[in-house]
């Protein structure tokens, strides 16, 4: 299935057939295994300390994130080549759909990845340079492996 986008609101007004849209009855069954994990994850372990998260517990954030991390919700779009999941763009959005469910967590969890981890495979360099010396590519998926590195990266940079 493929869509070629004619700019603006033009999908308001375009004719669309049947099998040009997607539903949720179109996810794999290993889409809806991802969305399970993400689903489970959420609600036993983030919803019931929702109010400690809107309460500003960071060590708690820390510590989920951690657990999204061993249940591979960090990976889901890292490339393969670099350690990641390297899932398609639906499944992406199913299990951030199922992550949203609490957007305080969801935020932090999307920050870490978008803002955190993804810029690292997008524009990282594969040859060490001048402030990755003798260190390869450091593609992390997990949160203690990158704040590993901008630890390694602060001290490098700051030193006297």
């Amino acid at each position: 299935m493929l869509l070629e986008f004619s700019g603006g609101g033009s999908f308001l007004s375009a004719n669309v057939t049947a099998h040009q849209v997607f539903t949720r009855e179109d996810l794999s069954p290993a889409q809806q295994m991802f969305g399970r994990i993400a689903e489970d994850f959420m609600s036993t372990e983030v919803i019931p300390r929702e109010q400690e998260i809107y309460d500003k517990d960071w060590a708690l954030t820390r510590e989920l994130l951690l657990k999204a991390g061993e249940l591979d919700l960090l990976r889901v779009d890292i490339p393969e080549a670099y350690g990641g999941l390297g899932l398609d763009k639906v499944s992406s959005a199913y299990v951030g759909e199922k992550i949203g469910v609490m957007p305080s967590f969801a935020g932090s969890l999307g920050a870490h990845t978008t803002i955190g981890t993804l810029p690292i495979v997008y524009f990282g360099n594969e040859e060490p340079s001048l402030i990755y010396r003798d260190k390869p590519r450091p593609v992390s998926c997990t949160l203690e492996r990158l704040l590993r590195f901008c630890r390694e990266i602060y001290v490098e940079t700051h030193i006297d």
